[in-house]
Protein backbone atom coordinates (compact mmCIF):
# COMPACT_ATOMS: atom_id res chain seq x y z
CA UNK A 1 0.00 0.00 0.00
CA UNK A 2 1.47 3.95 -0.53
CA UNK A 3 -1.16 5.47 0.38
CA UNK A 4 -3.43 5.30 3.80
CA UNK A 5 -6.08 7.95 4.10
CA UNK A 6 -7.16 8.55 8.13
CA UNK A 7 -9.99 11.18 9.59
CA UNK A 8 -9.61 12.93 12.89
CA UNK A 9 -11.39 15.56 14.77
CA UNK A 10 -10.37 19.17 14.08
CA UNK A 11 -7.56 20.20 15.92
CA UNK A 12 -6.69 16.66 17.16
CA UNK A 13 -2.95 15.40 16.00
CA UNK A 14 -2.40 12.15 14.66
CA UNK A 15 0.88 10.17 14.24
CA UNK A 16 1.89 8.07 11.89
CA UNK A 17 4.70 4.96 11.37
CA UNK A 18 5.83 3.16 8.29
CA UNK A 19 7.63 0.33 7.57
CA UNK A 20 8.35 -1.66 3.73
CA UNK A 21 7.83 -4.45 2.53
CA UNK A 22 10.14 -5.94 -0.36
CA UNK A 23 8.69 -7.65 -3.42
CA UNK A 24 9.23 -11.76 -1.79
CA UNK A 25 6.82 -10.16 0.79
CA UNK A 26 9.46 -9.67 4.05
CA UNK A 27 8.11 -7.22 6.29
CA UNK A 28 10.97 -4.32 7.93
CA UNK A 29 10.81 -2.89 11.20
CA UNK A 30 8.20 -0.27 11.87
CA UNK A 31 9.39 3.51 11.72
CA UNK A 32 9.53 5.84 14.89
CA UNK A 33 6.65 7.66 15.25
CA UNK A 34 5.83 11.41 12.81
CA UNK A 35 6.54 14.60 14.23
CA UNK A 36 2.52 14.36 13.74
CA UNK A 37 -0.07 16.06 11.76
CA UNK A 38 -2.69 18.79 13.10
CA UNK A 39 -6.19 18.05 11.47
CA UNK A 40 -7.57 20.91 10.44
CA UNK A 41 -10.94 21.12 8.83
CA UNK A 42 -11.79 24.68 9.76
CA UNK A 43 -12.49 27.21 6.36
CA UNK A 44 -10.61 29.97 6.99
CA UNK A 45 -12.73 33.40 6.88
CA UNK A 46 -12.72 36.77 5.20
CA UNK A 47 -12.58 38.78 8.80
CA UNK A 48 -11.36 42.31 7.92
CA UNK A 49 -11.29 44.96 5.60
CA UNK A 50 -10.00 48.41 5.55
CA UNK A 51 -8.75 51.65 3.77
CA UNK A 52 -5.07 52.21 2.46
CA UNK A 53 -6.14 54.66 -0.31
CA UNK A 54 -8.40 55.38 -3.63
CA UNK A 55 -6.12 52.50 -4.63
CA UNK A 56 -5.89 49.75 -2.65
CA UNK A 57 -8.25 47.89 0.08
CA UNK A 58 -6.10 45.85 3.40
CA UNK A 59 -7.72 42.39 3.81
CA UNK A 60 -7.45 40.22 6.77
CA UNK A 61 -8.36 36.65 6.90
CA UNK A 62 -9.42 34.24 10.11
CA UNK A 63 -6.50 32.37 9.79
CA UNK A 64 -3.21 31.95 7.37
CA UNK A 65 -4.04 31.61 3.52
CA UNK A 66 -2.40 30.62 0.61
CA UNK A 67 -2.69 32.04 -2.65
CA UNK A 68 -4.06 35.32 -1.40
CA UNK A 69 -1.12 36.78 -3.10
CA UNK A 70 -2.62 36.35 -6.65
CA UNK A 71 -4.90 39.09 -8.47
CA UNK A 72 -6.94 36.07 -10.05
CA UNK A 73 -8.43 35.46 -7.17
CA UNK A 74 -10.59 38.06 -6.20
CA UNK A 75 -13.57 39.72 -8.43
CA UNK A 76 -14.85 43.02 -7.42
CA UNK A 77 -17.87 44.58 -8.40
CA UNK A 78 -18.90 47.66 -10.40
CA UNK A 79 -15.78 47.71 -12.72
CA UNK A 80 -13.40 47.75 -9.84
CA UNK A 81 -10.33 45.09 -10.43
CA UNK A 82 -7.38 43.82 -8.42
CA UNK A 83 -4.39 44.74 -9.97
CA UNK A 84 -2.26 43.26 -7.97
CA UNK A 85 -2.05 41.42 -4.00
CA UNK A 86 0.57 41.39 -1.84
CA UNK A 87 0.94 39.40 1.35
CA UNK A 88 1.78 42.08 4.60
CA UNK A 89 4.38 40.54 7.01
CA UNK A 90 4.78 36.80 8.01
CA UNK A 91 1.36 35.40 9.28
CA UNK A 92 0.03 34.67 5.83
CA UNK A 93 -3.34 36.78 7.48
CA UNK A 94 -2.85 39.84 6.01
CA UNK A 95 -3.11 41.32 2.41
CA UNK A 96 -3.02 44.32 0.42
CA UNK A 97 -5.10 44.28 -2.99
CA UNK A 98 -3.88 47.26 -5.18
CA UNK A 99 -6.90 48.43 -7.46
CA UNK A 100 -8.17 50.67 -9.80
CA UNK A 101 -9.50 53.94 -8.78
CA UNK A 102 -12.03 53.78 -6.34
CA UNK A 103 -14.58 56.37 -6.64
CA UNK A 104 -15.68 58.45 -3.64
CA UNK A 105 -19.24 56.97 -2.51
CA UNK A 106 -19.55 54.10 -4.41
CA UNK A 107 -20.08 51.07 -2.50
CA UNK A 108 -17.87 48.39 -4.07
CA UNK A 109 -17.88 44.24 -3.09
CA UNK A 110 -14.94 42.19 -3.05
CA UNK A 111 -15.62 38.75 -3.22
CA UNK A 112 -12.42 36.02 -2.51
CA UNK A 113 -12.56 33.44 -4.52
CA UNK A 114 -11.83 29.24 -3.35
CA UNK A 115 -8.56 28.70 -4.70
CA UNK A 116 -7.60 30.72 -1.86
CA UNK A 117 -7.42 28.56 1.06
CA UNK A 118 -5.56 27.35 4.40
CA UNK A 119 -2.56 25.36 4.48
CA UNK A 120 -4.43 22.72 4.74
CA UNK A 121 -6.88 22.75 1.94
CA UNK A 122 -9.72 23.94 3.06
CA UNK A 123 -11.00 27.03 0.90
CA UNK A 124 -12.61 30.15 2.44
CA UNK A 125 -16.05 29.90 3.80
CA UNK A 126 -18.18 30.42 1.55
CA UNK A 127 -20.57 31.86 4.44
CA UNK A 128 -17.71 34.85 4.31
CA UNK A 129 -15.78 34.88 0.78
CA UNK A 130 -17.32 38.72 0.55
CA UNK A 131 -16.53 42.07 2.13
CA UNK A 132 -18.29 45.45 0.86
CA UNK A 133 -16.25 48.28 0.93
CA UNK A 134 -17.14 51.99 0.56
CA UNK A 135 -15.28 55.21 1.49
CA UNK A 136 -17.28 58.06 2.53
CA UNK A 137 -16.69 61.32 4.42
CA UNK A 138 -16.63 61.97 7.73
CA UNK A 139 -15.53 64.54 9.46
CA UNK A 140 -13.51 65.36 6.84
CA UNK A 141 -11.59 62.29 6.78
CA UNK A 142 -12.18 59.17 4.13
CA UNK A 143 -13.22 55.99 5.92
CA UNK A 144 -14.25 52.63 4.68
CA UNK A 145 -16.82 50.44 6.10
CA UNK A 146 -16.63 46.96 6.23
CA UNK A 147 -19.76 44.43 5.97
CA UNK A 148 -18.87 40.77 5.29
CA UNK A 149 -22.10 39.49 3.12
CA UNK A 150 -23.82 36.73 4.13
Amino acid sequence: MLTKTVTGANGRTLYARVRARDRAGNNGLWSGNSDGIKVDTVAPRLSAAGPRNYLAVDLGFSEAVVNADKASNYVCSRGLRVLQAQRLGTAGTAYLLHTTAQIPGTSYTVTVLPSVKDPAGNPVDPRYPVARVQWRRENGCGTMGFVPVK
